[in-house]
């Protein structure tokens, strides 16, 4: 077969977090239509909620790894081989166990025989089995240009921020950094965060992969990556879930949701919702209840890992919201729910995934960034004019009143009219743009194998 005409096979190898399978999902399907074959390896419990995708997709195969280090801990059962609804406490137990699958992804990869492995931030361990069986391997970073160029900052070149040389990021609060600094200190197995990625990105094949929500925009943060990885980050464009796939990841109904959202008026409704990783606290959820409350504007609210809301909502809350108010137990569909024409703004935790989903649709955020690369995603919508962020008390904590304010602020005030005209500017823009970013990251990738 000559090689114009041969489907090259790639193996997928992401983090076990929804943050991290879903963009590698994404991406192999686009791959599919490229001409390749993609393997996607995770736990079962990290691919059961997509196999229907997979399904769909003959070019597009699923392919479980096993962790053994899993029986030394009683509390990590089949279902918790994934960080979607895991105790926080759990975490470093469940990683500590990932790095134990090595030795079953070397039998992976020779069992498939891929022509290129991609893989995640946090696993050396897999480009290093690809160099053992000489296939070139590739990072692919999932999260934001902006937030990771901190990453790679703290992590290989000085601690310091003031050290970082773009200086709009500079002015968060110090406990930001902080948190990213313990981040990149932790240990898993003896092995910091920092030296994790220092590794995992020094054994990537002459470039890493990015998605870009606009490469101009990120230009200099991606670019800055590049100086301190010594090779190209190379931008894949902006792609995010197709909305019609969101009802088949176990999501709730889209009926009962659409016939709420179709009772409002247009950009009347926020859609509040944390993410996949983030477990608000009690004191969080009542601040933000309260927050929805006091702002009068319509709002449906995902709150997960609480079986009875009434437990942690103020007494008597969904009686006086009432219609205005729609809250849901289970995962919502969010693409869907997104590019409703009722909704307004997003309230949101700044996860990139959440980010090129709202933005895709020229939704403006209110942004309450909580953890480790979310305040400099956060920062940087900001500095782009597509957000507003929700200050936090000199205790760190929110504060229903500026939760209310900043929503009143994103539907109805001036500076939320500037952020949606900007939002709907740069989706207008996304389109437009296509697939020019892809098709030239697609043929870097066909150079690893010519």
């Amino acid at each position: 077969m000559d090689k114009e005409n041969q489907q090259w096979r790639i193996l997928m190898l992401p983090l076990l977090a929804d943050g991290h399978v879903l963009p590698f999902l994404e991406l192999g399907k686009k791959l599919t239509k490229r001409n390749f074959e993609v393997f996607l390896c995770s736990t079962a419990a990290s691919l059961n909620p997509f196999r229907k995708e997979a399904e769909d997709d003959e070019n597009l195969h699923f392919r479980e790894i096993h962790l053994p280090e899993m029986k030394k801990n009683p509390k990590l059962s089949l279902e918790n081989q994934t960080t979607r609804n895991l105790p926080p406490d759990l975490a470093p137990a469940l990683f500590a166990a990932f790095d134990g699958a090595k030795d079953h992804f070397r039998e992976i990869v020779r069992e498939i025989k891929p022509h290129i492995v991609i893989y995640d931030y946090l696993q050396p361990w897999a480009p290093e089995v690809a160099e053992e069986l000489g296939i070139p391997a590739v990072l692919f970073i999932t999260g934001g240009a902006a937030s990771y160029s901190f990453l790679y900052h703290y992590s290989i070149k000085n601690p310091s921020v003031d050290q970082h040389p773009i200086s709009q990021l500079k002015h968060l609060p110090e406990i930001h950094h902080q948190n990213a600094l313990m981040f990149v200190n932790a240990e898993i197995n003896g092995i910091t965060n920092k030296e994790r990625t220092r590794r995992a990105a020094g054994k990537s094949s002459r470039f890493v992969l990015i998605r870009c929500l606009d490469d101009e925009l990120e230009q200099k943060y991606r670019e800055y990556i590049s100086v301190l990885l010594k090779k190209e980050a190379v931008s894949l464009g902006h792609f995010i879930r197709n909305p019609e796939n969101d009802e088949s990841a176990g999501h709730a109904s889209s009926s009962a949701i659409y016939h709420w959202l179709e009772t409002k008026e247009p950009n009347s409704t926020v859609f509040a919702s944390f993410g996949t990783e983030c477990s608000l606290s009690r004191e969080e959820i009542e601040e933000i209840a309260l927050g929805l409350e006091l702002s009068q504007v319509n709002f449906i609210w995902v709150i997960k890992n609480y079986s009875d809301l009434d437990e942690v909502l103020p007494e008597g809350y969904q009686n006086r919201v009432g219609e205005r108010g729609l809250l849901i137990k289970t995962w919502a569909p969010q693409t869907k729910i997104l590019r409703h024409q009722s909704v307004a703004g997003f309230v949101s935790h700044c996860g990139w995934n959440s980010i090129l989903e709202s933005l895709a649709f020229g939704v403006p955020i209110v942004a309450m960034p909580m953890s480790v690369d979310q305040p400099y995603n956060s920062m940087f919508l900001e500095e782009i004019g597509v957000a507003m962020e929700v200050v936090r008390t000199e205790n760190g904590k929110f504060g229903k009143e500026e939760i209310a304010n900043v929503i009143k602020e994103v539907v109805g005030g001036e500076r939320g009219k500037d952020s949606r005209n900007k939002a709907n500017e740069l989706s207008g823009k996304i389109a437009e743009k296509g697939e020019k970013d892809f098709d030239s990251a697609v043929r870097k990738l066909m150079q690893l194998v010519e």
